[in-house]
């Protein structure tokens, strides 16, 4: 055996030696650290809601003129009461018995937001006041009814606030019109967050708004009463 054979094996055995020692002294590395991942958001402005036109079932479009067919509301807070509507019954002959009378308004609705995202709940409610024609009081014990209202938003909400049939005597207490129910868990179970559109519209004759009359309180002359529409927050009883 020559010396560079001797060499080679040599070098050869102590490479793999060393091998053998670094593999049995090899340690995994493994270090945990935590960052932290934010984001902040604000509440809207207070201020007006645009008043959105619920012909347009839902989709996105603003009510022409809103102020000349209803009352628009001024907003104090982000729970607020957009608009509410006026109610035209027409002009009938004076008939002794009782009568109930379909209203011609063309898109009799109201409309709430909750911009508030505490999941809180609101409820709506609707008095009617005594009728009156010359400054005397008339149609006593008279009512309106709204029945079969259509709930619907612009916006993503898919928990809509619950309705149902209501009747208003005039001179008495109010009625519950719409409630939204409050969280149960997540912000995203409550109910009537963002903006809502409540409307009793039907093609032809609209016997979802009703004015009924009792018998021998009809007169000549144009009568009118006052309703109150209260939006308070939580679902109300």
């Amino acid at each position: 055996m020559n010396v560079k054979n001797i060499v080679k094996k040599f070098t050869l055995v102590s490479l793999t030696t060393l091998g053998i020692v670094a593999s049995g002294n090899t340690v995994i590395a493994q270090q945990t650290e935590t960052s932290n991942a934010k984001i902040e958001f604000t509440n809207p402005e207070v201020g007006n809601v645009e008043i959105q036109d619920p012909a347009t079932d839902g989709a996105e479009g603003t009510l022409e003129n809103p102020n000349d067919k209803g009352t628009v509301g001024t907003p104090n807070s982000l729970l607020s009461l957009d608009y509410v509507t006026h109610l035209d019954f027409d002009t009938h002959e004076v008939n002794q018995a009782r009568g109930t009378y379909n209203t011609v308004t063309e898109k009799p609705f109201v409309q709430v937001s909750d911009r508030r995202q505490t999941g809180e709940g609101w409820h709506l409610t609707a008095q009617l006041g005594s009728f009156s024609s010359g400054g005397n009081p008339t149609l006593v014990g008279s009512t309106i009814t709204f029945k079969n209202a259509n709930v619907q938003t612009p916006g993503p909400g898919t928990n809509k606030p619950t309705t149902g049939e209501v009747t208003l005597t005039a001179g008495e207490e109010s009625g519950k019109i719409a409630s939204a129910a409050a969280k149960t868990d997540s912000l995203s179970t409550a109910q009537g967050l963002g903006t809502w559109l409540i409307d009793w519209i039907k093609d032809g004759e609209n016997d979802n708004v009703t004015l009924t009359v009792p018998a021998n309180e009809a007169s000549a002359g144009q009568h009118s009463a006052t309703i109150t529409w209260t939006l308070t927050s939580g679902p109300g009883q």
